[in-house]
């Protein structure tokens, strides 16, 4: 997982397994609670990487969704690559819940 924190006070956080699922979700949750925990309130997923993500994977961002709301804050999920992936996120809405760019 490759977090970075920018000096406007951003987090990117780019997995760099191609999967976000139940055998790594722990460590995906972890780099999220990490930048959740220093009080960053603006966050970035990139997902430029990650070519299937399962239920885990999914709750794992949706939880952490509701407690950066929780604190005014805000995420958001880019590069959105794989199709199998953007057409998980369309039949889940998930686009009504979190910000995703170029979907």
């Amino acid at each position: 997982m490759d977090v970075q924190i920018l000096e406007s006070g951003e987090a990117i956080i780019t997995p760099q397994d191609d999967k976000i699922m139940l055998t790594n979700a722990e460590e995906f949750k972890k780099a999220l609670m990490s930048v959740f925990n220093q009080g960053i309130s603006r966050v970035v997923i990139d997902l430029q990487n990650v070519h299937n993500i399962d239920s885990t994977g999914l709750g794992k961002i949706l939880v952490f969704n509701k407690r950066i709301q929780e604190k005014n804050g805000s995420l958001t999920i880019k590069n959105v690559n794989n199709e199998h992936v953007r057409n998980l996120f369309r039949i889940l809405r998930l686009p009504d819940i979190v910000k995703i760019e170029g979907m």
